[in-house]
């Protein structure tokens, strides 16, 4: 189903006509990679599945050719019925595909932000590639299904499925395995939580070498530490449970241990997959849901307010604002003053420090915290004398200068004005006053007093306001976004002089420049626009998190499914077990207790690891993110666990309906 309307959003020409206002070709090629993603997801899902089924099935491959069928009917009844389901299945998912088609495009487009009128998608070039690609695969199964009869020998069909008829105390190579599984995901764990020394360390290798080196090996240590944990190490913990007399001997304890080594040594491959997928679930789910908060974030950052103008640009905003009717309100307005800056940082993308030195737009302490305090996780500042904090767009990779000053020395900040005494660096903020958008680079806070006394190159009056909601505000918003492309909107920043005490700098309109005098020197517009930049942005992260959140909810389902089928298609076999039990006195209660701990530890095992996995590779990409809120993240991962405990109680439940029979009732299989 989901297959059939991802192929279908691409060729939807409502969609199409959405998609291209904006970047068509990121859309598209988003959606093929999802279509991609989730037919590979797919193949492994049923590959895994009906061999979980034909396991149990065996005997009954055997059973009709005992009796006189021929080897060429059982696998032609076998490959027919293969083949009759999937059909089945391939109809029911694309009418379902396309009843729900609609459901999924206004999603869509409500995640996008976009007001848009939409139909059914429905393609038929979405229909031929959706039936072709899965009766490929149904066809592929029927044939595997079919030929079982080929591939056994009569008396390997009636072999029961293969148990544990023993388990043997674990060994010097087991212990060993144990050791280094924790020590691989512990070393993992490490790498991913020291992110900046780390990228430091990689550095010296070479500019890639964290991405390139590090990444890759931190996922091999985890999986296969992982891989070891399910192998080894829950072997050892469940072994040394059975030799705790006083714990072991207690009730039906002794049955759930001895019952939970011989599940988890079944079904340590299930496990240990199970516990990548939901690492791989909420990794994708938290990280997108961090990349929407970024987003936010960067919003803000762009342009705090709906229209922003420097110098003699508001009087023009204001007529304009004036002849469409629409009320200028909440307006703030300030100066900043540019002069050159000298300071330097440590840097954990550098083994060397980052020399900072150009100019700096420097805003009073008063004014930054007034046009400011609207701003989340804002935190105001409070300077005595010469003290400075320094305003960056992207602040981690200074974290260790960031916490520097509590300390040790405070960083020294030089500018060129000879009458000044150097400024004492206490703190970095990464929140531009107006935006980062209205800034040539860097930004220094001062207190009121210093400011005063600075002699800049130049001074910046800068307005910003809101427009409320006026009927008209999107008409003027967009005559006005159209002009700030205009060449007669930018300026850029040109200096001279070499050293850094002779250097000047001043701004060149980019209507005074030739177009290969423009590059390589910073630019700004006087009219900076927050919807259009807000729309994009909240088009293309809305995509990107509608697209996770339909795969992570697949994997989510697969995941659950995977342990469920493995327990539920192995409870046939353990029904004598149970029912010699009830004989010797064990309560239907106590045997329900005991499978549902011993079912709890199954599932709860995977969830945990995979939890814990995520977090780091989570903390990793934060770091990247310049640590925005995880708030988000943090409540949709614990949503996930909600759903796949969900999964937990049915399974106890169907487990227990299972093998909890009243004796009565029993039949001897």
């Amino acid at each position: 189903m989901l297959y059939f309307v991802f192929t279908a959003m691409i060729h939807n020409a409502d969609l199409k006509r959405v998609f291209a206002k904006i970047d068509h070709l990121y859309f598209e090629n988003l959606l093929e990679f999802a279509s991609l993603t989730l037919l590979l997801f797919m193949v492994f899902f049923l590959f895994y599945s009906n061999a979980l089924f034909i396991k149990k099935r065996k005997r009954e491959f055997g059973l009709y050719n005992l009796l006189g069928v021929s080897k060429r009917n059982i696998g032609l009844l076998f490959f027919s019925e293969s083949l009759a389901l999937g059909v089945i299945a391939l109809v029911i998912g694309l009418t379902l595909g396309v009843l729900l088609s609609k459901l999924f495009a206004m999603l869509v487009l409500r995640m996008m932000q976009v007001h848009a009128n939409t139909n059914f998608l429905f393609s038929w070039i979405a229909v031929r590639k959706t039936g072709f690609v899965f009766l490929g695969l149904f066809v592929l199964l029927g044939l595997l299904n079919g030929s079982l009869i080929y591939r056994y020998r009569l008396v390997d069909l009636f072999k029961p499925s293969e148990e544990l008829k023993g388990i043997a105390r674990p060994t010097k190579g087991t212990y060993l395995g144990a050791i280094l599984s924790i020590l691989m995901i512990a070393t993992g764990y490490l790498i991913s939580y020291q992110t900046g020394p780390t990228i430091r360390f990689s550095a010296v290798i070479g500019p890639n070498a964290y991405l390139l080196g590090m990444v890759p090996l931190i996922l091999l240590l985890v999986v296969l530490g992982t891989y070891g944990f399910f192998k080894f190490f829950v072997e050892i913990v469940l072994h040394l449970a059975q030799r705790w007399r006083r714990f072991y001997y207690h009730g039906m304890r002794i049955v759930g241990i001895s019952n939970l080594v011989y599940r988890v040594k079944r079904n340590a491959n299930a496990l240990w997959l199970s516990t990548i997928l939901s690492a791989v679930t909420i990794t994708a789910i938290g990280s997108a849901s961090m990349v929407f908060t970024y987003n936010q974030d960067l919003i803000k950052g762009y342009a705090p307010q709906d229209v922003t103008a420097l110098n003699g640009q508001y009087q023009q905003l204001q007529q304009q604002a004036q002849a469409a009717a629409v009320p200028l309100k909440d307006v703030h307005t300030t100066q900043l003053k540019t002069m050159g800056a000298s300071f330097s940082l440590r840097s954990l993308l550098n083994q060397h420090q980052v020399n900072e030195s150009g100019a700096a737009t420097i805003v009073s302490q008063s004014a930054y915290n007034r046009i400011n305090r609207h701003l989340a996780n804002f935190h105001p500042v409070h300077l005595k004398g010469n003290q400075t904090v320094a305003i960056l767009d992207f602040i981690a990779i200074f974290k260790g200068d960031a916490q520097r000053p509590r300390k040790r020395r405070p960083i020294p900040v030089r500018l060129r004005q000879a009458n000044l005494p150097t400024l004492q660096l206490i703190g970095l903020s990464n929140q531009f006053p107006y935006g980062y958008g209205a800034f040539f680079g860097n930004g220094l806070v001062v207190s009121d007093q210093l400011f005063a006394q600075l002699q800049p190159d130049f001074t910046d009056t800068i307005y910003s306001a809101d427009l409320g909601k006026s009927p008209n505000k999107s008409k003027l918003l967009s005559r006005l976004n159209q002009q700030s492309d205009q060449a007669d909107h930018k300026e850029y920043l040109r200096s001279n002089g070499a050293a850094f005490n002779q250097r000047t700098y001043r701004v060149v309109p980019a209507t005074q420049l030739k177009e290969s005098e423009r590059i390589g020197y910073n630019d700004r517009s006087t009219l900076l626009i927050q919807r259009p930049f807000a729309r994009d942005s909240h088009a293309s992260f809305g995509f990107l998190m509608y697209i996770v959140i339909l795969l992570s909810l697949i994997f989510m389902l697969a995941t659950g499914s995977i342990i469920m089928l493995k327990q539920l298609t192995e409870a046939q076999g353990e029904i004598g077990q149970y029912q010699t039990l009830k004989k010797i006195g064990v309560t239907t209660p106590e045997i329900r207790h005991s499978l549902y701990q011993q079912l709890l530890l199954v599932f709860l095992l995977p969830i945990l690891v995979g939890t814990l996995h995520a977090y780091f590779v989570i903390h990793m990409l934060s770091f990247y993110l310049d640590n925005p809120s995880s708030t988000l993240a943090y409540v949709i991962c614990g949503l996930y666990i909600v759903v796949y405990s969900g999964f937990y109680l049915l399974t106890a439940r169907a487990y227990n309906r299972i093998v909890n029979r009243p004796i009565r009732t029993h039949s001897v299989y």
